[in-house]
């Protein structure tokens, strides 16, 4: 099950979301809220963090803006949306549980 980040952070993640921040993570200096679609764990961590920690989380694993798989170090990426999607499991919204439904809105 996805978990749900306070308004508060999303409020506080949004504020740092434009061109110049971005163009500052990619460097992996700005923290990110990170959240597994998996398990739903949440922790806040620049990227260079997250990936030494496992984490398959834009930029250094996939895009911003697009599906691809974002989890924690301890979860798997063939539990993700993306994986369904490549699979075939999933072709339209339809096919989608909400959960996914829940993932895919954040892309």
């Amino acid at each position: 099950m996805v978990k749900l980040i306070k308004d508060k952070q999303m409020v506080e993640l949004r504020a740092d979301s434009d061109e110049s921040v971005l163009e500052t993570n990619m460097k992996g200096s700005k923290k990110l809220i990170h959240i597994c679609e998996v398990c739903g764990k949440t922790k806040i961590m620049t990227p260079e963090q997250a990936f030494d920690e496992g984490w398959d989380y834009p930029p250094r694993m996939g895009f911003f803006g697009i599906v691809s798989p974002r989890t924690c170090g301890n979860c798997s990426i063939m539990d993700t949306l993306w994986m369904a999607i490549q699979s075939g499991k999933i072709n339209s919204l339809d096919d989608m549980t909400v959960d996914q439904r829940i993932v895919y809105s954040k892309c």
